[in-house]
């Protein structure tokens, strides 16, 4: 697989299944297929976040507890070190953040995406 490959959110979505099963660590992307049958929770919990930024969950301990092997097992299935930064993040934390936002046009569609999966909805 070609690491220098920057995958969308929307990429990363559609690998759901347990014929493909992706998901993001830390902004990392993992394809975690072979390891669905070796994992101790069974494929549905896996399942349940398919496609999707797991980095939460792994450290939520009241939700699921992760032991050290666990994250070192999980280092063995990353294909890609970036998740594309336009889709996942409001900002690249890994850039200078005063020069992106005085240049950045952000569009008010995705301003509030953002803002959502931070805080969710406005309304509330």
């Amino acid at each position: 697989m070609d690491m220098s490959k920057v995958f969308t959110l929307k990429e990363i979505e559609t690998h759901n299944s347990l014929k493909s099963l992706w998901v993001i660590f830390n902004g990392r992307v993992y394809d975690i297929t072979e390891f669905v049958k070796d994992h101790p929770g069974g494929d549905d919990l896996l399942l349940q976040y398919a496609g999707q930024d797991i980095t939460e969950v792994m450290y939520d301990k009241d939700h699921h507890e992760h032991s050290e092997a666990s994250y070192e097992i999980l280092q063995d299935y990353m294909i890609d070190p970036q998740v594309d930064v336009k889709t996942h993040q409001f900002l690249d934390l890994n850039k200078p953040l005063v020069p992106q936002m005085l240049t950045k046009q952000f569009t008010r569609a995705h301003y509030l995406e953002q803002w959502e999966s931070l805080f969710g909805p406005f309304w509330n």
